[in-house]
């Protein structure tokens, strides 16, 4: 079982896709607020998650296929586990739509995270 962001990913995802609406510096500002106790809860999260309303799964896996930021060694690792008959489960509290593209990217089984409220293939 691995954690997501920090820890297979080098950058904080959220913020990386909130760019996709030019809401990067919001969102990593939400984040600063969150790792310095001045906010706490749900909140903050939702916010974040707010800032992606109408953006599309394709949307967030085309920004991050120019970049994966995956952490140096990543891809081995998972390819071992998996030529190993490991089961690999993915844990965040990252929004779904951004784990499925690091699902499908390393072959990960299982993946546990935020779901957002979607129309189809759009964050509602």
């Amino acid at each position: 079982m691995f954690d997501f962001d920090g820890t297979i990913v080098t950058e904080d995802i959220l913020d990386v896709v909130c760019d996709i609406v030019e809401k990067k510096e919001e969102s990593r500002l939400i984040n600063e607020k969150v790792r310095r106790g001045e906010l706490r809860g749900l909140e903050p999260l939702c916010d974040r998650i707010n800032f992606l309303k109408g953006v599309s799964y394709k949307k967030i896996n085309e920004k991050l296929s120019k970049e994966t930021y995956l952490r140096k060694g990543t891809i081995e690792l998972f390819d071992y586990l998996k030529k190993n008959n490991f089961i690999i489960i993915l844990c965040s509290g990252n929004i779904v739509p951004v784990l499925k593209f690091y699902q499908e990217l390393l072959n990960i089984d299982y993946i546990f995270g935020t779901n957002p409220k979607m129309n189809g293939e759009l964050i509602k």
